[in-house]
């Protein structure tokens, strides 16, 4: 075939015009070019569009060290995805970048569930943070909500000369009296901070007026027991939970930054990706 014969051929200009669409593609493409190996670049372009999906979830820009963050765990997560890659754990498996880092991380951390968590660690571990662990005061008291032009002096006399509670106080759906309760319930049902008020009354006297969250009270301290902190024998399946998510986070934390030391990591500057 003869070159005329050739231009005018449909084989020709099927592939001329495959070549054209391929030259196009490739001039209009904004993905950012292939990294060599063993590098992680973050571009500051794709910086901004880790800025503006904050932004589309948080209403607000990210500050300088949420972006560093973010940036952080671009770079974390590529090098995930490289190392999943690497030991073929996409093979079979039709599933998102995400699920690759996390297949990582669950790599990292796997090694907390064989750990042995003997009484001697969780003990140690126990004391190292016994505020964790600690079992909340507890308070019983009885009380009325006085009415908002109540004298509360006339109303204690009455209350400690026997007088029915049902009838000086205003109605409520507050219960009367209130068994030995843990301070946090406390604070749900009357509001932030009545148990503080009730800390340093006396037992088996009407106190008060206390402020709570619906109005003004007379409080008579029945009972109470303060915070304390139970025996590991008693506590031990929680403070172990605890103590091993611990050690699966020490091990993640570990192993991506070790991760992240295998490569030359570059990102933008956050304040300049901010400031565009």
């Amino acid at each position: 075939m003869n070159l005329r014969g050739i231009l005018h051929s449909p084989l020709f200009h099927f592939f001329a015009l495959g070549a054209l669409i391929f030259i196009v593609f490739a001039a209009l493409e904004d993905e950012p070019t292939a990294a060599p190996p063993g590098e992680i670049i973050l571009t500051e372009q794709d910086a901004s569009r880790l800025v503006q999906q904050f932004t589309a979830t948080w209403n607000r820009e990210p500050t300088r060290q949420e972006l560093d963050g973010l940036m952080r765990s671009w770079a974390l997560e590529e090098a995930n995805v490289r190392e999943a890659l690497a030991l073929g754990l996409d093979r079979g498996d039709a599933v998102i970048r995400q699920r690759l880092n996390q297949k990582i991380r669950f790599l990292a951390e796997s090694g907390a569930a064989a750990l042995e968590a003997n009484d001697a660690i969780l003990q140690s571990y126990l004391d190292e943070a016994p505020e964790r662990f600690l079992q909340p005061a507890r308070i019983a008291f009885d009380q009325i909500m006085l009415p908002p032009d109540a004298a509360v002096d006339e109303v204690r006399a009455a209350l400690e000369s026997g007088a029915a509670p049902s009838e000086l106080g205003s109605p409520s759906l507050l219960p009367p009296s209130v068994p030995i309760t843990p301070a946090p319930i406390i604070d749900r049902t009357f509001g932030e901070r009545f148990h503080e008020a009730l800390v340093d009354l006396p037992k088996g006297r009407w106190e008060g007026p206390v402020k709570s969250g619906y109005g003004q009270h007379l409080v008579r301290v029945t009972d109470r027991t303060d915070a304390f902190l139970p025996p590991l024998s008693e506590i031990r399946d929680r403070v172990e939970a605890e103590w091993r998510a611990l050690q699966m986070r020490e091990m993640r934390e570990t192993f991506g930054q070790a991760l992240l030391d295998r490569y030359s990591v570059t990102l933008p500057d956050a304040e300049k990706v901010l400031n565009q």
